[in-house]
């Protein structure tokens, strides 16, 4: 029979030890499952925005490739389109028929997601130059962050902002003959000067 530290002799119950260790163990072990899982679905939701945003600037440049003419669009310049993507059925008054696609059909994709967005935004970026076109769309979503009270009380947010990037090229075959016709007009003329 062994002695407490007081003195007594009464025998140390080791079991009672071993259960506390257990349950600090287990603890730890439930705690790091948590953090590895909302890691996972963090990654998991920026793959989900990566994808929506590639897949609309693919759809953006199928369309304006589509349904441009031989001289639908002679000048370079950029245009920005601003998307709501909050989950709202209805469009705006004065929204173009590529809005409401490209609208529509990420609404669709981000529908999948397992994390229920705070916010969700997208910005659709349209570069046109003589020879090629240039589309970038950039989703962004703002997402709760489990166990945002705790970062929250230490100074941090409660909420996190990803953003997923995806571009395309615009192919129009009909602005490539138009600019090459218009060069050896050009090209012409100059030989006629001389």
């Amino acid at each position: 029979m062994r002695q407490d530290p007081r003195g007594c002799s009464c025998p140390l119950n080791e079991q009672g030890s071993f259960t506390v260790e257990a349950a600090l163990v287990f603890t730890v072990l439930v705690l790091a499952c948590a953090f590895l899982m909302s890691a996972f679905l963090i990654l998991y939701q920026q793959a989900l925005l990566n994808g929506t945003a590639a897949a609309a600037a693919r759809e953006i440049a199928a369309l304006r490739s589509a349904g441009q003419g031989l001289y639908g669009e002679l000048f370079t310049g950029t245009e920005e389109i601003g998307l709501d993507l909050n989950g709202g059925e209805n469009e705006k008054p004065g929204q173009s028929f590529l809005e409401q696609c490209v609208q529509a059909a990420a609404r669709a994709r981000l529908a999948g997601s397992v994390v229920k967005p705070v916010r969700t935004d997208a910005s659709v970026r349209i570069k046109r130059g003589l020879l090629t076109g240039n589309v970038q769309v950039v989703v962004v979503q703002e997402i709760n962050v489990p166990g945002g009270q705790i970062l929250c009380f230490f100074g941090g947010r409660k909420t996190l902002l990803l953003s997923g990037k995806g571009t395309a090229s615009i192919a129009r075959p009909a602005q490539y003959i138009r600019n090459i016709d218009l060069l050896l007009e050009y090209a012409e003329s100059i030989k006629e000067k001389k």
